[in-house]
């Protein structure tokens, strides 16, 4: 190892033991037999040299106990088999939704057994898989919290609580073609959800197509919603425009009620053949390591749809686009060379945005300017 001064201990944090399988765990302590960082004796290590007799009196063992977590349907109080339950330690008053350790998947009587938790503050409650549409990712639950002292604890109980269900199908607008089902083969849609406090998306799920182009979110808590695409459709020419229900745009959030059955939602898909292509014309001579990109916000459907490099010849070339209206960008960012950026702060430049206008799978060619401010500092 490097030559300095080290603080040499062994064992775990009282504070950060979890989900052990013995039921003896070693209390971390540092040389020379202290469990306090600050009373700890460092050790120094010179070039070339061993430090030896570094004996450590360990301080003795923390007991841990098992935890029995029973999952029961909210309104039958029937047991529920196969879904996944974690436990969270609790670091403050209240659940994070951050799990402490591995998800495990209730029994045929709805039993889950974690082994070897340290004494300490806890909270058990189901993890939904964002790809889970079965029926068994129908449910969510609240935090159910207890508290570890000095035994094994038999019966936990963990509320299932069925959730709302947003489900449909994959469609275009009426004056294209139907899309083809190998252009939505393993493609996603997103599902954002607002949070209620301060009004912006705190979570996200995922939905992928069935065959037949059908998407399914389930075990949904009620909350307002929006309903987006991801890129992995671009590529084959088509890109996420809106969701719409009954004909009706949702171009926003919209609310869904506890335990609402949200059907037949159409995620409207249009085709993207379109290319922006041009020039960028620069103040100053482009500083070494740094990447000038083209981003590309399709205002027509309210989406970032691309960005590309500006090449050596200051050119760029947008492929794969929708129609609609654009907005045109430039950004700057640091080449990474060896996992690490080649400048350590790009230069302030100013850029005008421009708009643009592409039709149907035609080419646009636009000419966008950048100015650098100053040699050195933030953008």
């Amino acid at each position: 190892m490097p030559a300095g001064t080290y603080l040499v201990g062994g064992g775990i944090p009282a504070d950060q033991s979890f989900g052990r399988l013995s039921h003896q765990v070693p209390l971390l302590t540092y040389y020379p037999g202290t469990t306090e960082e600050a009373e700890a004796k460092p050790i120094e290590i010179k070039p070339g040299r061993e430090a030896t007799d570094i004996d450590i009196r360990l301080a003795g063992n923390l007991h841990s106990h098992d935890v029995t977590v029973q999952v029961v349907e909210a309104r039958t109080r029937q047991p529920v088999s196969g879904v996944d339950v974690v436990f969270e330690r609790l670091q403050q008053e209240k659940a994070t939704g951050r799990s402490t350790g591995a998800d495990l998947t209730t029994d045929a009587n709805g039993r889950v057994l974690f082994n070897g938790l340290l004494p300490g503050r806890y909270a058990a409650y189901l993890e939904k898989r964002s790809t889970d549409a079965n029926e068994t990712g129908s449910y969510y639950s609240e935090p159910t919290y207890f508290e570890v002292k000095d035994s094994d604890l038999d019966y936990v109980v963990v509320e299932a609580l069925r959730g709302a269900v947003i489900s449909g199908r994959a469609s275009t607008s009426k004056q294209d073609a139907p899309i083809p089902m190998t252009s939505l083969a393993g493609a996603t849609l997103l599902l954002r959800k607002l949070n209620e406090h301060d009004n912006t998306p705190s979570g996200s799920s995922y939905a992928a197509f069935d065959g037949s182009g059908a998407f399914r979110f389930a075990g949904l808590r009620a909350g307002r919603y929006r309903l987006e695409g991801s890129f992995d459709t671009k590529a084959r020419g088509w890109v996420f425009w809106r969701a719409e229900l009954k004909g009706v745009p949702l171009n926003s959030f919209f609310e869904l009620q506890a335990g609402q059955q949200l059907t037949d939602l159409r995620a409207v898909f249009v085709p993207a053949q379109g290319v922006i292509r041009g020039q960028v014309q620069f103040n100053a001579p482009v500083p070494a390591g740094l990447v000038v990109y083209v981003e590309a916000r399709w205002l027509t459907g309210g989406a970032k749809v691309g960005t590309a490099a500006v090449d050596e010849r200051k050119q760029f070339r947008l492929e794969k686009l929708p129609a609609g209206d654009y907005e045109l960008s430039i950004g700057l960012t640091p080449d990474i060379v060896n996992g690490k950026p080649a400048i350590p702060i790009p230069p302030a430049h100013q850029s005008p945005k421009i708009r643009t206008t592409l039709t149907g799978e035609g080419e646009v060619n636009v000419t966008l300017t950048v100015e650098f401010t100053q040699t050195g500092g933030r953008q």
